[in-house]
């Protein structure tokens, strides 16, 4: 309880009519009337006549009784302004406890200010402050760490990371903002349709050292997939997210890290393997923009969410009278990217510049 309120409770319940009256208060404010039974008498006892104790309780104790529960500060301020003369009357030790200005509540981005993170060989370890939270707080915590990629470990009685989050977590603290899960739309490849993207884009055929673009790298599944198979390719990877071009340079390549939508080769590319991001059309941007890439004769494979055979835009449309055009679509089974996050249905889409 609010200092200010306890002593004031304390002097006033000598006081004729004052139970009547916050009663009322309570009630106008929507509060609960059962919460105030529970919390105040235990504080009184020694104050009030077991009588007067127990008439208190029954008036407030109402079954019927749904409001919202007490805000103690709101009582306290009540109290103060309706007993300002006898507020003055106090002594001097009393006043300057009921003055006491209360512990402001703790934020998430201050609370995670104080965490400590711990690098480890594959990733990191997030360890919060020993401070008490609020159940609410603790739950912006728990999203702001999730959101970030982590995940609570029961072992290590703290939140694990994939990688390095530190500088993510700086960014989130001085914004004073909690991060969306996934911004970018990443959803990186499964090994099983990153080999079937492989097969139908027919990489065996391409020249020796072959250039391949791939315009929003991830971590590196479709680059492993593509020189597993033909490893003399020359690969230039674009990625627009720091924490998965550092994974991509711990991996030993050399990432261009920059926004593919911005950006533009010096020369064109033999190849272009793909998997765009799965945000509303975005995808197909990403794939017209990578075919305007290509040299003569050169092919694409990208993943794509099959809902362009059905819609009916003008990126839609373009994009399949491009297919008709210049390739083909190949089903996924349903469900392929289901570990990777998300259960949208997805196709392979193979084009080949004329």
């Amino acid at each position: 309880m609010n200092p200010r309120t306890n002593m004031l409770c304390l002097y006033l319940t000598n006081e004729s009519g004052w139970h009547d009256e916050l009663l009322q208060f309570v009630k106008n404010r929507a509060s609960n009337p059962k919460r105030l039974a529970e919390l105040l008498p235990y504080r009184w006892n020694a104050l009030t006549a077991p009588s007067q104790h127990r008439n208190y309780r029954n008036d407030i104790n109402d079954p019927d009784w749904d409001g919202m529960p007490i805000e103690w500060d709101e009582v306290a301020e009540y109290l103060i302004d309706r007993y300002s003369e006898l507020f003055d009357t106090f002594t001097p030790q009393i006043k300057q406890l009921a003055t006491v200005t209360p512990e402001p509540k703790p934020s998430w981005h201050t609370f995670l200010a104080s965490a400590s993170v711990e690098v480890i060989d594959n990733g990191a370890l997030v360890e919060l402050p020993d401070e008490k939270l609020p159940k609410e707080k603790y739950a912006e915590v728990k999203k702001v760490l999730e959101n970030l990629g982590g995940a609570w470990s029961t072992s290590e009685q703290r939140f694990k990371f994939d990688y390095d989050p530190s500088q993510a977590l700086q960014q989130a603290i001085e914004l004073k903002e909690i991060p969306k899960k996934n911004p970018l739309a990443y959803f990186p490849t499964p090994t099983a349709v990153a080999g079937a993207l492989v097969d139908a884009m027919g990489v065996q055929g391409l020249p020796m050292f072959a250039s391949v673009l791939e315009p929003s790298a991830g971590r590196g599944a479709l680059i492993e997939a593509i020189t597993s198979t033909r490893p003399d390719v020359i690969v230039d990877a674009v990625e627009i997210d720091p924490v998965n071009a550092s994974f991509l340079v711990k991996a030993g390549h050399t990432p261009i890290e920059s926004d593919f939508m911005d950006w533009s080769p010096a020369d064109f590319y033999d190849a272009v393997i793909m998997n765009p991001p799965f945000d509303g059309t975005a995808y197909i941007d990403h794939i017209v923009k990578a075919f305007s890439h290509l040299k003569r004769g050169g092919v694409l494979g990208s993943i794509a969410p099959n809902s362009f055979l059905r819609q009916d835009n003008k990126k839609s449309t373009h994009l399949r009278d491009l297919i008709e055009r210049c390739g083909n679509v190949i089903d996924l089974p349903d469900e392929s990217f289901r570990d990777a996050g998300t259960l949208v249905q997805t196709v392979i889409i193979t084009l080949r510049k004329p």
